[in-house]
């Protein structure tokens, strides 16, 4: 009973730890008048408990209603769950796993238990193993990079509509650029891995690997990529890559410009869009001897533009 009373959030959920008191009382009252009452009279006594106790438990459960459903969920609880089983269906994948980006561990608690019920997976990112378990975790790089894996942002239910986002931000190849400068950057509203965002005159991407995620908009022509970045270190090999198909290798020295050409089969032959670059030979700059920074640096984004092959 008392650990039905646990629902709600955080704050709630933890001053439903006071029941335990009145639990311990009603212990002690019990053992005390147990030390009192001897044989047949002890007999009797269990039996009355029992069938005093059984309703109450049977009520307390139900939190005192007669909803449909066993155990009892609040009014709430139902209706979000309604609205991640409607997503589930509605999200446009098709998938059976859904990647939780996380915003709000205590809503992604609940998303991840409502999309179990309703016989579907999810996967979260290593941080967040001793909440979700360790069956659950995927790597971010792979994560986004599977493009079987729906992408679920969720935020606080308290926030609106848009607690739970199933859309990934798209991308017109007609013209668009992903900023990852200055206050205008846009990056933000891109599922990524690997970077460390700024509105600074760049954001660095972090370690071997940077991803980042998008819905493609079809388009009748070849697409083309081009990347504005720099490199901490001079001659820093960059691999390019769309979808694990088209591809460009690069030695990246100063202000460099990518430039990546999609063929629009490519372009067209998938829901989402991944952007994946290597960076095989990063070293952090203790490791190069130049700053006490820790993070192992890659390269210094300022854009990425998207725009139909000339």
């Amino acid at each position: 009973v008392w650990g039905k009373l646990q629902t709600g959030p955080l704050l709630q959920f933890n001053s439903h730890f006071n029941f335990a008191i009145l639990f311990l009382v009603f212990v002690m009252l019990a053992i005390a008048l147990a030390s009192f009452v001897r044989g047949a009279a002890a007999r009797h006594l269990g039996h009355g408990v029992f069938v005093f106790a059984l309703p109450l438990i049977f009520f307390a459960s139900r939190n005192f209603s007669f909803l449909p459903d066993f155990p009892t969920q609040p009014p709430f609880t139902l209706e979000l769950n309604e609205e991640i089983r409607a997503a589930a269906l509605g999200d446009g994948s098709g998938s059976r796993t859904k990647m939780l980006l996380i915003d709000n561990w205590s809503e992604a608690a609940r998303v991840a238990l409502a999309l179990e019920r309703f016989r579907y997976r999810f996967r979260v990112i290593p941080g967040w193993k001793p909440i979700f378990g360790a069956e659950n975790v995927v790597d971010p790089y792979r994560g986004l990079a599977n493009r079987s894996y729906a992408i679920w942002r969720v935020k606080h239910a308290s926030t609106g509509p848009g607690w739970l986002n199933t859309e990934v931000a798209t991308i017109d190849p007609r013209h668009v650029e992903v900023l990852f400068s200055t206050e205008a950057n846009n990056a933000r509203q891109f599922p990524l891995a690997g970077w460390d965002l700024s509105t600074g005159p760049y954001s660095w991407s972090l370690g071997k690997i940077a991803v980042i995620r998008f819905t493609p908009l079809p388009t009748t022509r070849d697409v083309q990529i081009v990347c504005k970045l720099a490199a901490p270190t001079a001659d820093q090999p960059m691999v390019m890559t769309y979808n694990e198909g088209p591809s460009t290798a690069v030695r990246i020295n100063g202000p460099t410009l990518v430039v990546l050409t999609v063929p629009a089969d490519v372009w067209n032959g998938s829901r989402s869009g991944v952007l994946k670059f290597d960076f095989p030979a990063v070293k952090s700059p203790p490791a190069r001897g130049t700053s006490p920074d820790p993070r192992p640096l890659a390269g210094a984004f300022e854009r990425i533009s998207f725009r139909p092959s000339p």
